[in-house]
């Protein structure tokens, strides 16, 4: 399966801010409007409280990056991070690449 790449134009978009009403609201009490706040508010919750965004079930955090963000190469990312350390090292390495993309 040949992987998607993002375009320039696409990085900037995947990196604005959301607008309130599309905020992600973690269980820790952290609103997120961006790629940053993610990596922000997944530094600082417990990892109960990481798995209760992420679990066998479900995965909020996925479901964000795909229908709000609309970063579905990130969201498979985190679909594979096993715990709240590689979820953290993903959205990071992530956001490293899209800034790197921008002009």
């Amino acid at each position: 399966m040949k992987r998607k790449r993002t375009k320039k134009h696409e990085a900037a978009q995947i990196m604005q801010n959301v607008s309130d009403d599309k905020a992600f609201w973690a269980s820790n009490g952290s609103v997120l409007k961006n790629l940053g706040d993610l990596a922000m508010a997944l530094e600082v919750m417990s990892s109960e409280q990481y798995r209760q965004h992420a679990n066998y079930e479900k995965n909020d955090f996925c479901n964000w990056l795909n229908e709000v963000i609309r970063d579905d190469i990130l969201a498979k990312e985190l679909m594979h991070a096993r715990n709240k350390e590689s979820a953290i090292k993903k959205v990071k390495e992530r956001i490293e690449t899209l800034k790197g993309m921008l002009p």
